[in-house]
């Protein structure tokens, strides 16, 4: 079993994409005896110390890896370049290819955006190890710079044929039978879709597409583990498609 802990919501940083910006959450510690308590319950096989706040800043950090050390893997994701521990499983987040000469080659975790795409590549090469994650935009301008498009995978592969057919939508707005075949057929496959997002967002799908390529293609040359989220509809679990 994996634990997943937040130590502490507390960050001596302030990224542009983090939900602090958003929020006004007093600074509090997780308790050590707390800790110690979850250890207890769910006896993990591994510990992932990591979450909004700066693990390394907890002052107890020192205590909790040493306990959880004697169950289990213990993994910490961390901006602090100078952090290390014997022992430990360290994944630095980065936001660019430069912080990389902070690293020299280690594990990195990298969260997608419009901004960094062009830089993937090259952080894949120079990484021992690249994390990618999606960005939550928890807000309408983090939105547009979000590299995910919010369809299902059996939607997007029944209706990429229609993605950016003007004439198609045309002819369906006019009732014309070709065009109300086609979305009858579409319709018995996925139940129903919401045609006004592909019209609108038939960019974010192009884009999509081939960023989507583009991921695949890099696993085959990197060591580089790609995003994956479920969209739940009904009882069916869809993949996303990503940008």
């Amino acid at each position: 079993m994996n634990v997943q802990i937040e130590l502490t919501n507390r960050c001596n940083l302030n990224c542009n994409f983090c939900i602090r910006n958003f929020w006004n959450a007093n600074p509090c510690d997780l308790p050590f005896n707390l800790v110690v308590e979850i250890l207890d319950r769910y006896d993990p096989d591994r510990v992932i110390l990591y979450g909004y706040g700066e693990p390394t800043l907890y002052n107890q950090l020192k205590d909790v890896i040493e306990l959880a050390k004697r169950r289990a893997e213990v993994v910490i994701v961390t901006r602090n370049y100078r952090f290390y521990r014997d022992g430990v499983n360290l994944t630095y987040s980065i936001e660019k290819h430069s912080d990389l000469s902070k690293l020299r080659r280690k594990v990195v975790s990298m969260i997608l955006t419009r901004d960094n795409i062009n830089e993937v590549r090259k952080v894949a090469k120079d990484a021992e190890k690249l994390y990618l994650t999606n960005l939550i935009p928890y807000s309408k301008e983090m939105y547009e710079k979000s590299v995910f498009v919010e369809i299902s995978r059996k939607s997007y592969e029944v209706c990429k044929d229609i993605v950016g057919d003007v004439k198609f939508f045309r002819d369906l707005v006019y009732f014309k039978d070709h065009a109300i075949r086609k979305y009858r057929e579409v319709l018995s496959d996925v139940g129903e879709l919401n045609l006004r997002y592909i019209v609108e967002n038939v960019e974010r799908i192009r884009v999509a597409e081939a960023f989507e390529k583009f991921l695949f293609e890099l696993k085959d040359g990197y060591d580089v583990d790609v995003p994956t989220c479920s969209l739940v509809i009904g009882n069916a679990r869809m993949r996303i498609v990503y940008l």
